[in-house]
């Protein structure tokens, strides 16, 4: 009867620390995923922010254009500032500046964990080949060593990785 007794208390010591296990581990799953929402909406506040900035600076930069053209004498001899025609040269600026987005896209946490996209890292190993050959040789620019790193890439995936 003891033999008998210490198996189920074997068998039940090791239940529970099977429950506790997963218990501990969906619990920081809904820490880790509580944390990602909270940092989304901090970047989504501060994007907000920053692109409101944008559009203030841009429109700034608007009035001190339109100011600086009414200032200059018009071409035709007189000595009368840009008025009408000056309409024309700040919509040419203003084409030549980035355009600043209204709204920016809401961050949001991953649909899939990193386990979930892919199990062996092997898949990456030519990957890995084609950046160690990048870094080896001389990129003038930034562009060029992110075209280098990524042109035969097809999903972002690889392109993350």
């Amino acid at each position: 009867m003891t033999v008998q007794f210490e198996n189920e208390k074997k068998d039940l010591a090791a239940t529970m620390r099977s429950k506790k296990e997963y218990r501990k581990k969906t619990m920081t799953l809904r820490l880790r995923q509580k944390e990602q929402q909270q940092t989304s909406e901090l970047v989504k506040k501060q994007s907000q922010v920053m692109l409101e900035m944008l559009v203030k600076e841009q429109e700034e930069l608007k009035a001190e254009i339109t100011r600086e053209l009414a200032a200059i004498p018009s071409q035709n001899g007189n000595d009368e500032p840009h008025v009408n025609g000056g309409d024309e040269i700040i919509e040419e600026v203003l084409d030549v500046l980035p355009v600043s987005v209204a709204a920016p896209p809401s961050p949001e946490a991953p649909a899939l964990r990193k386990e979930e996209l892919f199990t062996d890292e092997s898949v990456f190993e030519s990957i890995d080949e084609q950046v160690i050959k990048v870094a080896e040789s001389e990129q003038l620019t930034y562009t060029d060593l992110v075209r280098q790193l990524t042109e035969d890439l097809v999903s972002d995936l690889e392109k993350a990785r």
